[in-house]
């Protein structure tokens, strides 16, 4: 019989069977395309191979203590061309530095991890995890579950098996500030339990920061951020029609003001705050402001929206396409950087991740939303207003 590559054994083998589980098991769990899918302990990929080909390019995030199990997972289990297809990003660390993504994960795994860490190891894991993680977005994590506490080795390693009872992990997951549900039985080959955990203020009630205004006056100001071409006019567009004010706006939905400020700053200009801050003087609330120029230009802006008071605070809305079809209109344009669709001297992968950066460390309230989504939306809601019509 041939041998298990040594990467595969590594990860405990069982590639095949756990791979899947795990995918089928987040499936369930209603992780779709969109989603920012956070790996913890992707080791060399015995879930990613099946997550990275269904997730949107960008959105698998793999974070590992071991590069060469990393390398081994990318160079043998994946193709270049998936690769390049899916830009599946990658941290190394020693330490969970979630936060080097630049982004917050809808939903995270870590699946056999607990079952080789020590308890410090896991409280440090959960800690900081809860600062980056989606304010309503989840981490399944498993464990091997003993009935009394049991003396586990002092220090975290690769192939040592650890157990801790459940009233041990709620209080790790609680001391950290999480809520923590007890899964159990998930079909696991070698009997690890799974625990589902949300960050304490999570409420499954709670409405996004778009919705949760939708007829009322107290709607939160917006500031839509997203690479031209990604639908950013015609979701600005949409939500004039709701409401929200736009000023005065150019064809492509662009506050006339707000975008000479953002040309400026770009010229290599300094930032007047003062004058910056007088560019909002005139729009009423609920406003929205929208320019493709925000990608570059919104960390010098975050000065003016600290100054104002917490409830005209805009609540950022991160708009992101498939970025072949962005790609593919950036080149119709004409629009290119060193032969590569892009503008302002980067190509759309460099404002796709410098946009995703800027919402990862945003301070205030945000929400991404897909443009697909918006489509979609807006195709159901003609359907629903035509069938409403059919019945009266």
């Amino acid at each position: 019989m041939k041998a298990e590559a040594w990467h595969r054994a590594y990860v405990g083998g069982l590639w095949d069977e756990v791979g899947r589980l795990q995918f089928e098991y987040l499936l369930a769990k209603k992780l779709e395309p969109h989603h920012f899918f956070l790996d913890v302990g992707c080791g060399s990929l015995r879930a990613g191979v099946h997550f990275i080909p269904y997730l949107h390019p960008g959105r698998y995030l793999g974070i590992d203590h071991k590069a060469e199990l990393i390398q081994a997972g990318v160079r043998d289990e994946l193709s270049s061309e998936l690769v390049a297809a899916k830009q599946p990003r990658f941290v190394v660390s020693e330490d969970f530095e979630f936060d080097r993504f630049g982004v917050r994960p809808d939903f995270a795994l870590a699946q056999s991890l607990f079952t080789h860490l020590s308890s410090a190891s896991i409280s440090r894991c959960l800690t900081k995890l809860h600062g980056v993680l989606a304010g309503n977005g989840v981490l399944y994590a498993t464990f091997n579950e003993c009935a009394r506490e049991q003396v586990n080795p002092s220090e975290s390693h690769d192939h040592r098996v650890f157990h801790y009872t459940r009233s041990q992990m709620r209080s790790f997951a609680e001391s950290a500030g999480w809520q923590i549900k007890y899964i159990g039985d998930w079909g696991h080959p070698r009997g690890q339990k799974m625990l589902e955990l949300r960050p304490s203020n999570f409420s499954e009630a709670t409405p996004s920061p778009v919705s949760a205004y939708a007829d009322q006056d107290d709607r939160p100001n917006l500031l839509l951020l997203g690479v031209g071409h990604s639908g950013t006019s015609v979701t600005a567009k949409l939500l004039g029609t709701l409401g929200w004010n736009l000023g005065e706006v150019d064809g492509f939905s662009e506050n006339v003001v707000i975008r000479r400020r953002n040309a400026e700053l770009l010229s290599g200009k300094r930032p007047d705050l003062q004058n910056l801050a007088q560019s909002f003087a005139d729009l009423r609330s609920p406003w929205l402001v929208k320019d493709p120029r925000f990608v570059l230009t919104l960390d010098q802006w975050l000065p003016v929206f600290q100054a104002l008071p917490a409830a005209e605070r805009p609540t950022l809305l991160h708009l992101t396409r498939d970025i072949q079809k962005v790609q593919r209109t950036y080149l119709a344009y004409g629009e290119v950087v060193e032969g590569a669709p892009g503008m302002y001297r980067h190509t759309v992968q460099e404002l796709s991740e410098i946009a995703l950066r800027a919402y990862g460390t945003w301070p205030f309230a945000k929400l991404h939303l897909e443009f697909e989504q918006i489509v979609a939306a807006a195709k159901a809601f003609n359907i629903g207003r035509a069938q409403r019509r059919d019945t009266e």
